[in-house]
């Protein structure tokens, strides 16, 4: 499954992508970035189901392949240095 093109995910930037977007900015994380703890987004869906269904569905979203990450461990580690799974 490819990640959406930037192009793709600008063109459906909504409120919730940018709110995800600031979150995940603040740990030092990319959507589709090129380091390998940035996610890869397949399904623009996401960023509301990460909103709503806090880290249960960020985690059940990666099980349903709706984004992945070369170096999770790595991608955790900033997000809970940078308190993210707080907020």
């Amino acid at each position: 499954m490819d990640s959406l093109s930037v192009d793709e995910l600008a063109q459906k930037k909504d409120r919730w992508y940018r709110i995800v977007e600031e979150m995940l900015a603040e740990a030092g994380v990319a959507i589709n970035g090129p380091r390998a703890w940035d996610i890869r987004v397949h399904n623009p869906a996401l960023f509301k189901r990460i909103l709503q269904e806090g880290s249960l569905g960020f985690g059940e979203s990666y099980m349903d392949g709706w984004w992945e990450c070369e170096r999770l461990d790595m991608l955790f580690t900033r997000i809970l240095q940078a308190g993210v799974d707080e907020r």
